[in-house]
């Protein structure tokens, strides 16, 4: 597993270390070694906590198989058992792909219920896990962690170029101006699009710190190419392409990496576990190209770093 290490001041006196992970697209068997790794990364690290941002599973056909259903459930009891782990959701989390229906077959459809009953109310009752959305979680003294789901905000609607966001989520956002500014807040958010949205109406004054997924990191994660350093050349921001967008140049800036705005939050976007997911058809079979990434949030006090400089 690729590591994106990004060191951060916090204006608490003790810092904090956490992995981000997000992008998992678990299918069953054949990704059972995905979960693995994340293990094995937290286990050889002294982390504080977990956050696992968005697209868990590729589709909610995975929970419909019993075995695949239990083994992803025990992989999130054995997580809570030994690191405090916050969890968002993303839009594969809450949909079915059909695969076996022909006239159907390829066409997404909402089942959320699915998601909540079979998966995500379970997982709620496990000694640290945290996935209520919606409020503040105080992680340890002095950072919080706040989670929004597509459930809370329901996603930006881009149709023809209309950004529309429903009264009744924004609403569901409100807890997020109350927060307390002596904290350092975190905020998990699996669109950027969403995040970049509630930024610009004032609802993220009080967060340093917002993660998202989504974009996959753009695809020029190669292992065997020096493709990133080409392409570093022209942009810190290491990818070229999201997922849902043609590959062109002006998308960069929004494929993966760190982004400090104006008023004082930071917006981390994260890479995939699974580039390629298997709901891309046959372009996953590629994803053995690609690094399995994650980043690494490193919180240093500033007058720890103060202290060193001298």
């Amino acid at each position: 597993m690729k590591l994106y290490n990004y060191e951060m001041l916090t204006k608490q006196t003790k810092g904090l270390k956490a992995l981000v992970v997000s992008d998992i697209h678990y299918t069953g068997l054949i990704d059972n070694a995905k979960l693995i790794d994340i293990l094995l990364e937290l286990d050889g690290e002294n982390y504080d906590a977990l956050f696992i941002v968005g697209d868990i599973i590729d589709s909610t056909e995975v929970l419909k198989e019993e075995y695949s259903r239990n083994f992803l459930i025990d992989f999130m009891k054995n997580l809570g058992s030994f690191i405090p782990t916050y969890i968002a959701y993303g839009e594969h989390d809450i949909a079915y792909l059909e695969q076996n229906n022909r006239p159907n077959k390829g066409l997404w459809g909402s089942d959320k219920i699915t998601f909540l009953r079979d998966f995500l109310n379970v997982i709620a009752g496990f000694p640290g896990i945290h996935v209520a959305e919606s409020r503040a979680h105080d992680l340890t003294k002095g950072y919080t962690v706040n989670i929004i789901n597509p459930s809370a905000i329901q996603a930006i609607n881009s149709i023809n170029g209309k950004r529309e966001i429903f009264e009744k989520a924004l609403i569901r956002c409100n807890f997020l101006k109350s927060l307390r500014n002596r904290d350092t807040n975190i905020l998990l958010c699996y669109d950027p699009r969403i995040a970049l949205y509630l930024y610009s109406l004032g609802y993220l004054n009080r967060i340093d710190l917002c993660l998202c997924g989504y974009t996959h990191g753009g695809y020029v994660q190669f292992k065997y190419l020096p493709v990133e350093s080409f392409m570093n050349l022209f942009s810190k921001n290491k990818g070229l392409v999201e997922p849902i967008k043609p590959a062109i140049f002006e998308h960069i800036d929004l494929a993966r990496g760190k982004y400090d705005l104006e008023n004082g939050m930071t917006m981390l976007i994260n890479p995939a576990m699974t580039p390629l997911p298997e709901s891309k058809g046959k372009l996953s079979n590629l994803n053995f190209l690609f690094y399995k990434s994650a980043s690494v949030i490193n919180y240093k006090p500033q007058k720890e770093l103060e202290r060193v400089r001298k």
